[in-house]
């Protein structure tokens, strides 16, 4: 029996009530999803970063070259010496012809993630949103890139700040009472092409501490992590189960081009909790397009 499921029906009218669907580019179009998937993403960048204040690093899948710099003069903008202070920079160079819709991480050690809506290029008229994601392992950049495209975007230091006072938050409740908000574990995460060809992932796990998810948004802007079901679903695109023969969990994807994959061997309730409001989350969003409900994220319902 899946054990999250009962929370997901019991929090699936929370999530209506409060209109708590995500907002984010719409399920109709692509998004390239390079993730973690770059240079700059490396311990070795990383460190030359913060030796030196400025790196570049190009992406695996497509001709795209990131550059994160602490100065403007070193992503070709030209501005007053006082607002470098204030700001770091992340520069997009992209050098292809097809428009594309990007998603990129971020590392927390060159940028400590925050949110932020509208976010305006330096150079030109492009705007995109900043997310912490994966537990602020990264901030999530999502852009549209038309054609051969440079971008700039400032990253604001003074806003990042804020997200250090999270984790100081965290370490006061755990040093006062003993549980930590988000655990000792982080999740392993397994990108959808690594399971491509049907490649079944082994863990080795006990069958009740662990807690596998899987990103129901694949191929869009966002990701929503939902709770793997546990055994064979004809609705879902990967599932795990145990084996008790040799002690082991499986994690066996279904489709030819599966969903990207996390999970974490020793659960706190919170990593519970959060999967089943995210069960309950795509419930409503699934409701919302099986009805055609003339609502949307950024719209109230009105009555007669």
């Amino acid at each position: 029996m899946n054990r999250t499921h009962g929370w997901g029906l019991l929090l699936l009218l929370v999530v209506v009530l409060c209109g708590g669907l995500v907002a984010g580019v719409s399920a109709d179009e692509t998004v390239t999803q390079i993730d973690a998937d770059h240079e700059l993403a490396t311990e070795e960048t990383i460190q030359t970063y913060h030796a030196e204040g400025v790196v570049s690093g190009d992406a695996e899948q497509i001709q795209l070259t990131l550059t994160v710099a602490e100065s403007a003069d070193d992503v070709g903008i030209d501005r007053t010496a006082p607002l470098d202070w204030r700001n770091d920079y992340l520069r997009l160079e992209y050098d292809e012809e097809i428009d594309r819709t990007v998603r990129v991480f971020i590392p927390a050690e060159m940028v400590t993630p925050y949110t932020r809506e509208g976010v305006e290029a330096l150079n030109n008229s492009h705007t995109t949103s900043f997310e912490p994601i994966r537990d602020g392992e990264f901030l999530a950049v999502t852009v549209v890139l038309e054609g051969e495209d440079t971008v700039v975007f400032p990253l604001d230091k003074s806003a990042s700040a804020s997200y250090d006072i999270m984790d100081r938050a965290n370490d006061r409740v755990e040093r006062a009472t003993g549980i930590s908000l988000s655990g000792d574990e982080e999740w392993t995460y397994v990108d959808g092409d690594d399971m491509a060809g049907h490649t079944v992932i082994e863990l080795e796990a006990d069958p009740d501490a662990v807690e596998i998810q899987f990103d129901a948004r694949h191929g869009q802007a966002d990701e929503l992590w939902v709770t793997m079901p546990e055994g064979d679903d004809p609705r879902a695109e990967v599932y795990w189960y145990y084996s008790s023969s040799d002690d082991l969990v499986y994690i066996v994807p279904k489709a030819e081009d599966p969903p990207a994959v996390r999970y974490k061997t020793e659960a706190t309730l919170r990593d519970r909790i959060d999967g089943a409001v995210n069960d309950a989350r795509q419930l409503a969003e699934n409701l919302r397009d099986r009805l055609s409900l003339p609502w949307t994220d950024s719209e109230e319902v009105t009555t007669p």
